[in-house]
């Protein structure tokens, strides 16, 4: 597996769920994709696997399970409030 082959892994699986963009360019993309890594061009795999990557990392293209999963480890491990004033 080649560096591009474990860049491409994890965005195309969230590409799958749904679509962004013109139809045109998705069709064109999910060309490029299902020819990879033996198409003559990987420009827009590249571009297209970095960009869903870093909205990943900043948080704007998180699955609803991983939401739902930080919120609940939220709820399980919320610290003791401390209080106010010291103790009476």
């Amino acid at each position: 597996m080649t560096d591009a082959d474990a860049r491409l892994g994890r965005p195309i699986r969230k590409y799958s769920h749904g679509s962004w963009g013109d139809r045109e360019w998705c069709d064109m993309l999910i060309s490029e994709m299902a020819s990879f890594p033996r198409a003559p061009h990987d420009d827009l795999t590249d571009s297209a696997t970095q960009a869903l990557s870093h909205l990943r990392r900043i948080g704007l293209a998180v699955h609803e399970a991983e939401i739902k999963r930080d919120e609940l480890e939220q709820m399980m491990f919320k610290p003791e409030p401390k209080p106010l004033y010291g103790a009476i």
